[in-house]
């Protein structure tokens, strides 16, 4: 990536990234259980690499906040972001158009089970994604093989959110949990998901 964090902090306020790619991390690579970012106000665009379109997280504390992510591609998993350990919080950001090729998908947001993640108060519109405690989010548009909104394979929370005209090919038009994990699905809206 463009931005590469490995043990420090980085803060980035109003950052505009565009036609980035990398092997992983299109714009960043971020990693190191003491590693600190935190995003704001910033628009990532059009980056690609094979896993985190944007931006790849390794481990370490992340916080994104009002942040967008516009177009951007992984070849493997996590069109916009990739993150397989660590803490991250997702506050009013908006992920559209992000789209990810490969077997393990999740066109928005790839979270490995290791990862403790928060989407609060976010707009997904023409992702796959993964997730996995998530809080007055609105889902639309959105299509994968499985999960045309959610693909989780960890226990995962679904709170006070909207999920309209999701599509899965196979099963969950709006939400797919995998194996025997448990699912908290409290007062959301589900309308015209189909699979």
């Amino acid at each position: 990536g463009v931005m590469y964090v490995n043990g420090g902090t980085f803060t980035g306020d109003n950052i505009t990234a565009s036609n980035n790619t990398a092997r992983i991390g299109g714009v960043m690579f971020a990693s190191g259980s003491k590693t600190n970012v935190t995003l704001n106000d910033c628009t990532w665009t059009n980056n690609s690499a094979r896993n985190g379109g944007a931006i790849w997280i390794g481990n370490g504390n992340t916080h994104l906040f009002n942040t967008t992510f516009i177009s951007n591609t992984a070849t493997a998993g996590g069109g916009a972001l990739w993150a397989g350990m660590g803490n991250v919080i997702i506050e009013e950001c908006a992920f559209i158009d992000n789209t990810a090729t490969g077997s393990s998908g999740a066109g928005a947001i790839y979270a490995g089970g290791t990862t403790s993640a928060r989407i609060i108060n976010s707009n997904f519109t023409n992702n796959n994604l993964s997730g996995l405690s998530v809080e007055n989010c609105t889902f639309t548009n959105n299509s994968a093989k499985k999960g045309g909104a959610i693909f989780s394979d960890t226990s995962i929370t679904v709170e006070k959110s909207e999920f309209i005209e999701n599509e899965a090919n196979t099963e969950g038009g709006a939400i797919f949990i995998y194996g025997s994990n448990t699912a908290n699905i409290i007062e959301n809206l589900f309308m015209n998901d189909k699979a």
